[in-house]
C-alpha cells in the first residue's frame, strides 16, 4: 500500500489510499488531536473574553464622559460583555444550549 504526504499547513498528515477503510484510525487520529484544538479554542475565547471586559469598561467611561448617566452606560456596558458568552456562542452556530434552548411552548 503507497502511503501519501499531504501538508495542511501546520502539520503533515499521512494519507492512505484506503484511508474511507480506516475508520478507527480516523477516530484514534481525532481522539489524539482533541486535546489540542479544545485547548486553542479555550485559550482564544478567554482572550476574547479579556477583551470584551476591557472594552465595555472604556465604553462606560466614554459613554459617561459624553454625558450618558451613570447608571444608563453601566447597564449597556455590561450587556456588551455579557454578548460575549458559550452559550450565546454555541446558540449562534445553532447548537441548542442552556434553559433557552427548548422551544417555548405556545401561550406560556
Amino acid at each position: 500500500m503507497k502511503m501519501t504526504e499531504a501538508n495542511n499547513g501546520n502539520s503533515r498528515v499521512i494519507v492512505s489510499p484506503s484511508a474511507g477503510n480506516d475508520i478507527p484510525g480516523i477516530v484514534a487520529v481525532a481522539i489524539a488531536n482533541a486535546p489540542g484544538a479544545l485547548f486553542r479554542s479555550g485559550w482564544t475565547y478567554l482572550r476574547t473574553k479579556r477583551r470584551a471586559r476591557k472594552s465595555s469598561k472604556i465604553l462606560a467611561k466614554t459613554m459617561q464622559s459624553n454625558g450618558v448617566p451613570p447608571d444608563v452606560a453601566q447597564k449597556l456596558a455590561d450587556k456588551y460583555e455579557s454578548d460575549i458568552s458559550v452559550s450565546n456562542l454555541m446558540r449562534t452556530i445553532g447548537v441548542p444550549f442552556g434553559k433557552r434552548s427548548k422551544p417555548e411552548e405556545p401561550g406560556k
